[in-house]
């Protein structure tokens, strides 16, 4: 009877300790899927950042697109203008793309900034500058 009784509580302990390796388990992939949520959100929030403040410096701006970009650092390449940027120790490339559109009463400045990190798009945010040549009548 006694034997019976150890091999029981054997079984027991060892079932006890199956359930904790396995919630051990299931808590660090839920750990491991949180950080990496949270890596793409600071790398989101760190594009949108970064794209919203080139558009708004360049809609703010009175130069020509390549002479802004040209005097914030840019690169101009057969697309447009490239940048790279290190923030918190991680590269950003912010893409410009623009056209001008020139009409009877003025100019109008279109494109987009994407902004890629790892080789990957993250964000594009499109951007439009209207310059009047003189008041309209």
């Amino acid at each position: 009877m006694r034997k019976n009784g150890d091999s029981l509580m054997l079984l027991e302990l060892a079932l006890a300790i199956l359930f904790f390796a396995l919630s051990a388990a299931v808590i660090l992939q839920v750990f491991a899927g949180t950080h990496q949520k949270s890596v793409e959100s600071e790398t989101l929030v760190m594009s949108t950042f970064l794209a919203e403040d080139v558009v708004n410096a360049f809609q703010t701006s009175d130069e020509s697109v390549a002479a802004f970009f040209k005097n914030q650092g840019y690169e101009e390449n057969e697309t447009g203008f490239e940048n790279k940027v290190i923030v918190n120790g991680c590269e950003y490339i912010i893409a410009i793309e623009s056209n001008l559109t020139q009409g009877s009463h003025g100019s109008l400045d279109q494109g987009s900034v994407r902004v890629e990190h790892l080789e990957r798009p993250v964000i594009e945010i499109p951007f439009a500058r209207f310059t009047s040549k003189g008041v309209l009548q």
